[in-house]
């Protein structure tokens, strides 16, 4: 169904210190800080929300995927939700992934450029995504760029190719 186009999106930001590996306990924080939140159109989380965010090549990041039951109350909420976490993937390593879900739906980015210096060097436990989708927001579409992927000018430009109007 397609929604009228809307001035103003209001989004409300949690600020959650995830921990690395206590993928429980980041979930759990993330449900005490949004019952906090009102009158918001989307709710948003930071990269890696999930999973936390650790350095090094030996990490072992235990990829998530979107049929979890630890993520089931996060994803059926009523409010749309952005969720930062590691993906599972078909390749070798998981994807750094944003999830967007809402109205029953779920859109997932994948980043698409791994940081590749240190002390951060994702590049080492993340592969490469390589699309850009985007989702409709109350009205108004939505596109996730994740990160060090705003710093290449190329991915907002392919976010508006999607039609996207908001980056997130």
């Amino acid at each position: 169904m397609t929604q009228s186009p809307i001035d103003e999106l209001r989004v409300g930001i949690l600020q959650t210190a995830p921990k690395f590996g206590e993928v429980e306990s980041n979930i759990r924080r993330i449900e005490e800080l949004k019952g906090q939140l009102e009158g918001v159109d989307i709710i948003l989380t930071p990269e890696l929300a999930i999973n936390g965010f650790g350095f090094g090549a030996d990490l072992d990041y235990r990829p998530l995927h979107l049929g979890d039951n630890r993520l089931a109350s996060l994803l059926s909420s009523r409010t749309p939700i952005g969720l930062g976490f590691a993906a599972e993937s078909e390749l070798r390593l998981p994807y750094n992934a944003y999830a967007i879900a809402g109205d029953g739906e779920h859109r997932v980015q994948h980043k698409i450029h791994p940081v590749s210096y240190a002390p951060w060097n994702e590049h080492l436990s993340f592969e490469s995504g390589d699309a850009v989708v985007s989702t409709q927001i109350q009205g108004a579409r939505c596109a996730t760029v994740i990160c060090n992927d705003m710093w290449h000018p190329s991915i907002p430009w392919l976010a508006a190719q999607t039609g996207a109007e908001v980056l997130i």
